[in-house]
């Protein structure tokens, strides 16, 4: 365990909350052998709270390195007893940079070090310490020949993944990686690790299946598993750069309309797009988790139906793996010695209900803007949209073939999810950068409220700037905001999991 000089912890951290006095709560704390503090004034300290949205960086009071699930505890009571707002943390990959807390002088409790994973034949679940992170998912339940659904990215650490959603390409033909947890271990406000399922602690279940982080330290998850499929089809399909707008557009219906209707569960696809001075340079990529003949049949109707035809088509077959790694783009599953991504960047997203499409005039609004509308220097812009939830000759894919109600996550019934994007090639995120980024989703949704129709966001894509108000509106909804109130009152009411966004 390694600790700083007391005198400099107190000059560097905010002394509103008492941080000497909590210094040595967590200095005397009688942590495993494992377990490691560190401090503002240790030299580990700038790696300790390193991020991946540079623009959004905080000074947390301390960062425990839990060496084993009972670290968590203690760390926690010292947090409620002198005040310290706590946050959870795996791979650093919250877009607002929550795993720092959101603000100076939180406690991180990081969970990097559990990394146990084990899978029981008998029952295909596998028990996954919330240390890992996605890849290292993939690589152990390879060794057993099974797989799971998650996210592309295989650097993103299962624990904000589990709590948020945890949507990927094999989520419309087995649902989202929240979907798969049947049981959590979780160390709560109070100083104790329980067990939550739907037969122990289904309030706590249900809500740290899509607001984790306000109800408590996940240190586990018994998760399903699925045979892997003998192949999986790798595509990418790149487009002549469409200088029309209305030749954009009509893209964005074509791909909209089939993913409402008729993509088969077993494809997981996007639409990949940035505006450029010259126009839109667009993508069509994903995987489909069968064979190539049935690939081949199920996205024809997409092909004939767009306006534009593919300049190139990348098709190919490769092992369950093999298309986790390729994905990923880096090709480094095992997540030991991958350096943090950082940048400059800042994300929203975009949920399209089901039976609710966007119109043509939305989707104009959002592609003018986009091509017309000067973009900041040093400057890229992005969207990604996936086909999420719709349905399948006439029948829910898994997604949404779960109950609304059936956890915290929400809008669970939509069929696409945009994920926009945005990072800076410069020091720095400017306001201007910023106010064009939020007036691309605004074109979004004020054509959407002027036709009195809807949309929400995925939570997984945090949008730094909202509110906590904001957030809960869209993320969650009145219903489910006012249970997870209640909840977090039973469990938390001093609010010891305190963040921006929290309840």
């Amino acid at each position: 365990m390694r600790v700083g000089p007391l005198f400099t912890l107190a000059a560097c951290a905010a002394t509103a909350y008492g941080q000497s006095t909590f210094a040595t709560c967590l200095t005397s704390a009688k942590l495993s052998p494992d377990a490691e503090v560190v401090f503002p004034s240790d030299a580990t300290y700038a790696d300790a709270i390193a991020v991946v949205t540079l623009e959004f960086s905080y000074k947390p009071a301390a960062v425990v390195f839990l060496g084993a699930p009972e670290d968590a505890t203690v760390a926690l009571q010292c947090a409620a007893q002198f005040g310290v707002p706590t946050v959870s943390r795996c791979g650093r990959h919250s877009y607002a940079s929550f795993s720092v807390g959101g603000q100076d002088g939180s406690l991180v409790l990081d969970t990097t070090k559990l990394k146990a994973i084990t899978y029981d034949k008998k029952t295909g679940l596998a028990t996954i310490g919330l240390g890992n992170r996605l890849g290292d998912v993939a690589l152990a339940l390879d060794s057993w020949g099974r797989g799971t659904p998650h996210g592309t990215c295989a650097s993103v650490g299962t624990g904000g993944h589990a709590n948020c959603g945890g949507f990927g390409m094999w989520s419309r033909e087995h649902g989202m990686f929240l979907d798969q947890i049947v049981k959590a271990r979780v160390a709560t406000a109070n100083g104790t690790i329980v067990t939550a399922s739907h037969a122990e602690n289904s309030d706590l279940f249900w809500a740290i299946r899509g607001a984790g982080p306000s109800f408590g330290t996940v240190l586990s998850i018994t998760i399903k598993t699925y045979a892997q499929p003998s192949s999986v089809v790798r595509f990418n399909y790149t487009f002549p750069v469409v200088t029309e707008v209305n030749t954009l557009v009509n893209c964005f219906l074509a791909f909209q309309s089939f993913a409402a209707t008729d993509a088969p569960p077993p494809l997981g696809i996007r639409i990949l797009w940035t505006p450029l001075p010259t126009g839109a340079q667009v993508w069509i990529h994903g995987l489909y988790y069968g064979p190539q003949a049935a690939f081949l049949s199920a996205t024809k109707p997409l092909l004939d139906s767009l306006p534009v035809e593919p300049i190139e088509a990348d098709i190919y077959d490769l092992s369950y793996i093999e298309a986790v790694k390729v994905i990923d783009t880096t090709g480094q599953l095992n997540s030991t010695g991958r350096p943090l991504q950082a940048g400059n960047t800042y994300f929203q997203s975009v949920l399209v209900p089901n039976g609710q499409p966007m119109s043509l005039e939305t989707w104009t609004a959002y592609a003018e803007y986009a091509l017309n509308t000067p973009l900041p220097a040093d400057y890229l812009a992005f969207t990604e949209i996936d086909a999420f939830a719709g349905l399948y000759k006439g029948r829910p894919t898994a997604i949404s073939a779960i109950p609304e109600n059936a956890a915290a996550f929400s809008n669970r019934n939509s069929m696409l999810l945009m994920q926009l994007g945005s990072l800076s090639f410069g020091a720095d995120y400017t306001d201007e950068m910023f106010a064009w980024a939020r007036g691309w989703r605004a074109a979004i949704t004020d054509s959407v409220a002027a036709e009195n129709g809807t949309v929400k966001a995925y939570g997984c894509y945090v949008d730094a700037k909202w509110t906590a108000k904001e957030a809960h509106s869209v993320y969650f909804g009145p219903a489910k905001t006012t249970k997870l109130d209640k909840i977090k009152q039973r469990w938390d009411p001093k609010r010891v999991f305190n963040y921006p966004h929290g309840f």
